[in-house]
């Protein structure tokens, strides 16, 4: 039962129900967000937590968002101190300029190019066997000391190093070849020296070393000796006396009646020579 004294409030009720939609809308605004209203025109709630609204954000306190030179920064927000990325002005690595090499670094590097430069040319290369252990030794004590520019200092180990092993390979090859020459010198064979020439000419021999050289003045027609003769240094040769301007031929032959070299020369003071060692890749 409804009494006279509530007939105010269903007259109210009544009202509240006939409210058009739309009543109160301010225009531009969503009636779910109007100035912390809802559309029903209930109370007004407090600010909602998780709509901020303030430009700085809740990731202005976490990054800069200022460059360098203080302007606004382009393209988002930088990243905080500590985390990958550059530097910020005044702090470590700011403007730093790479570590400058210091003399033995660069001493190390440019004698182990040198070195190794000179070591593949023959006779000069035996220079490298001292480059080459100084630019070794000047990297070693550079990268133990752990000076800058670590890279000058593995350059000159690796020079030096390469630059020392050809040294160590000529010597090597240049033992070998004397070694060869020595056992080549002590071999003896039968040989025949022989000369022919006109007019005049002296002979000169060699049949064991150069210390053990022979002469012998022919007056026209032809020289022959056989010899006992070093394969190395054997050898025979001829000069025209002075005033006879005929032709000289040298010939070294073998037991076996091979010729091992021949030579001819003409004219005034003309000189033949024929080394045994010519005819040993015969």
């Amino acid at each position: 039962m409804v009494g006279v004294g509530d007939t105010s409030l269903i007259h109210c009720n009544t009202h509240a129900l006939n409210v058009r939609p739309g009543a109160g809308k301010v225009h531009g605004q969503n009636p779910a967000h109007t100035d912390g209203y809802t559309g029903s025109g209930r109370a007004r709630r407090g600010p909602d937590p998780t709509h901020r609204t303030d430009p700085e954000g809740p990731m202005s306190d976490q990054y800069p968002t200022t460059s360098y030179n203080g302007q606004p920064a382009q393209g988002g927000p930088m990243p905080p101190a500590g985390q990958p990325g550059y530097p910020y002005p005044g702090q470590p690595g700011w403007n730093q300029q790479p570590p400058v090499a210091s003399g033995m670094t660069k001493a190390s590097m440019i004698v182990g190019i040198i070195a190794v430069v000179l070591s593949f040319i023959p006779v000069v290369g035996f220079i490298s066997f001292i480059l080459g252990p100084i630019a070794l030794v000047l990297g070693i004590i550079a990268l133990v000391k752990k000076l800058p520019r670590k890279g000058f200092a593995l350059t000159g180990v690796i020079t030096g190093a390469v630059a020392l092993v050809v040294c160590v390979v000529y010597v090597l090859v240049a033992i070998a070849v004397a070694g060869a020459l020595q056992d080549t010198a002590e071999e003896t064979a039968s040989y025949t020296y022989e000369v022919t020439g006109e007019g005049d000419f002296t002979v000169n021999y060699l049949t064991d070393s150069i210390d053990d050289m022979k002469s012998q003045d022919v007056t026209g027609g032809k020289f022959s000796q056989d010899v006992e003769a070093s394969k190395l240094f054997g050898l025979v040769g001829a000069t025209n006396a002075k005033g006879n301007t005929g032709t000289l031929t040298c010939t070294v032959t073998d037991a076996n009646g091979t010729v091992v070299t021949t030579n001819t020369s003409s004219g005034s003071a003309a000189q033949v020579s024929c080394p045994v060692a010519v005819g040993l890749g015969k």
